[in-house]
C-alpha cells in the first residue's frame, strides 16, 4: 500500500492511497475526518493509472465534499464505496454509491458530477413566443451498440417524421464504421451545436446515452423548454421529483409524434410543463442543492467491506 499526501484538487488536496488491484475497476473508497493528520480527505484507488483515468471525476466529487465541509464543520464519514462509472448494475450491493442505476439496483445515488458543477455562463430564456414550436436534439452516439435498439438512433429516426423537427447525432461515439455508415445514409447526423441553440425550441429531447443523460434536463429547465424523456431508464438521485405530465413528458419511437402533436394543440399545457420543469432546475438540481445532497448520503452511507 503507497499513500501520497497533497494531491491537488482544486484549492484543497486530497490523501491518494493506492491499495492495488486491476486498473479498470471503477469502485474508489472515500473517508472525511477532520482530525486525521495531513488531509482530511482521503480517496483509496487501486491504482495510480486508475486515479488518472477517473481524474475528471474524483476531482469534482472531492471539490463538492470540501465545499461542503465549509458548510458543516461536522461532517464525517469513513470508507465509503463510491462507484465511479457512468451507472451500476442491478447486482451492484447496497453498500455503494454511484451516479445512476439500473432499475432494481439496491445501490444508492448521489449527484452526478456534472449537477455538482456550476453550468456554463448561458443566455437568458427566450420567451415562449419567440421559440420555435420546433422539437430539438443533439448528442452523441452512445447507448445500446445494436443500431435497432439505440435509443437516440430511434428518436433521431423517429423526428424525421415529425414536422418542424431537428433531432441528429453530432458526435459519433462508442460506434463501428458499419453503424456510422448508416448513420451517414439515413441522415442522422449533424454538426454539433452550440448549447444555447436549446433555447431557440420549445420542445427539448432527452434521451439516455451509456447510463443517464447527466446535466441535459437541467440545461432543459434553464431554457424553459418542455422536456420529452425519450425511452428513458436509468435513475438518478433527484428522479424522485420527476412526476409524469407535471414536468417531463414520457415519449416512445411509437407515441413521440402523438405527443409532439398534443402538445402543439395545447399551448396552455406544454407552457404549464415548461414552468415547472424550470422551477424544479432552479431548485432541486443546482451546485448547492447537489452538494447539499451528497453530504446528507455520505454521513448516513454504510462502511465498505472486502477489497476494492
Amino acid at each position: 500500500m503507497k499513500t501520497f499526501w497533497g494531491i491537488l484538487c482544486g484549492r484543497s488536496k486530497i490523501a491518494a492511497t493506492f491499495v492495488g488491484g486491476v486498473e479498470s475497476s471503477q469502485i474508489t473508497r472515500w473517508s472525511y475526518d477532520r482530525q486525521r493528520h495531513g488531509q482530511p480527505l482521503a480517496v483509496q484507488f487501486t491504482c495510480p493509472e486508475q486515479m488518472r483515468r477517473l481524474r475528471s471525476r474524483w476531482r469534482v466529487l472531492a471539490a463538492a465534499i470540501h465545499s461542503c465541509a465549509t458548510r458543516d464543520e461536522g461532517l464525517f464519514f469513513d470508507d465509503v464505496t463510491i462507484h465511479l462509472g457512468d451507472a451500476v448494475a442491478p447486482d451492484e450491493p447496497d453498500n455503494v454509491l454511484a451516479f445512476s442505476r439500473w432499475p432494481g439496483s439496491r445501490a444508492r445515488l448521489i449527484p452526478n458530477p456534472y449537477l455538482l458543477q456550476a453550468p456554463p455562463r448561458l443566455p437568458a430564456p427566450r420567451p415562449w413566443d419567440e421559440k420555435g414550436d420546433s422539437l430539438y436534439f443533439r448528442g452523441a452516439s452512445t447507448g445500446a451498440s445494436d443500431y435497432s435498439e439505440n435509443a437516440r438512433v430511434a428518436l433521431c429516426s423517429v423526428a424525421r417524421t415529425i414536422p418542424r423537427s431537428d433531432c441528429k447525432l453530432s458526435k459519433l461515439r462508442q460506434i463501428d464504421r458499419r453503424f456510422a455508415a448508416r448513420l451517414a445514409a439515413d441522415a442522422l447526423v449533424a454538426r454539433p451545436d452550440h448549447v444555447a441553440r436549446m433555447n431557440d425550441h420549445r420542445f427539448l429531447a432527452d434521451v439516455d446515452g451509456n447510463a443517464s443523460s447527466w446535466d441535459r434536463y437541467r440545461l432543459v429547465g434553464m431554457f424553459g423548454g418542455v422536456p420529452i424523456r425519450f425511452e428513458t431508464a436509468w435513475e438518478e438521485c433527484w428522479h424522485d421529483a420527476l412526476v409524469e405530465g407535471h414536468n417531463w413528458i414520457r415519449a416512445d419511437r411509437d407515441t413521440l409524434p402523438h405527443v409532439i402533436a398534443r402538445l402543439r394543440g395545447d399551448e396552455e399545457e406544454a407552457r404549464r410543463i415548461a414552468r415547472n420543469a424550470s422551477l424544479l432546475a432552479a431548485t432541486r438540481l443546482t451546485p448547492a442543492a447537489m452538494e447539499a445532497f451528497l453530504g446528507r448520503v455520505l454521513t448516513s452511507a454504510t462502511p465498505a467491506s472486502g477489497s476494492i
